[in-house]
């Protein structure tokens, strides 16, 4: 169970780096092109996206237990 909790939390942070770096890589596009419809959309969408996921991500990990998740931790 422990390999499985590892290979989720890898996949999530790669998926997250990646839409991260299209992110940063479509908003420095629109500030050098000065061009702001395509790339500054993309930018914010992937954005958001990698918030999303990373949201849903904490919530299952920590849940909704007295508010303590399943690592013990007291949010």
């Amino acid at each position: 169970m422990k390999n499985n909790e590892t290979v989720t939390r890898v996949v999530v942070c790669v998926v997250m780096g990646l839409l991260g770096a299209v992110a940063i890589t479509s908003l420095i596009l629109s500030c050098v092109t000065d061009k702001t419809s395509p790339y500054l959309a993309i930018a914010l969408g992937m954005a958001g996206i990698a918030n999303i996921i990373g949201f849903v991500f904490y919530v299952k990990k920590k849940g909704n237990n007295n508010g303590s998740g399943k690592d013990g931790s007291i949010s």
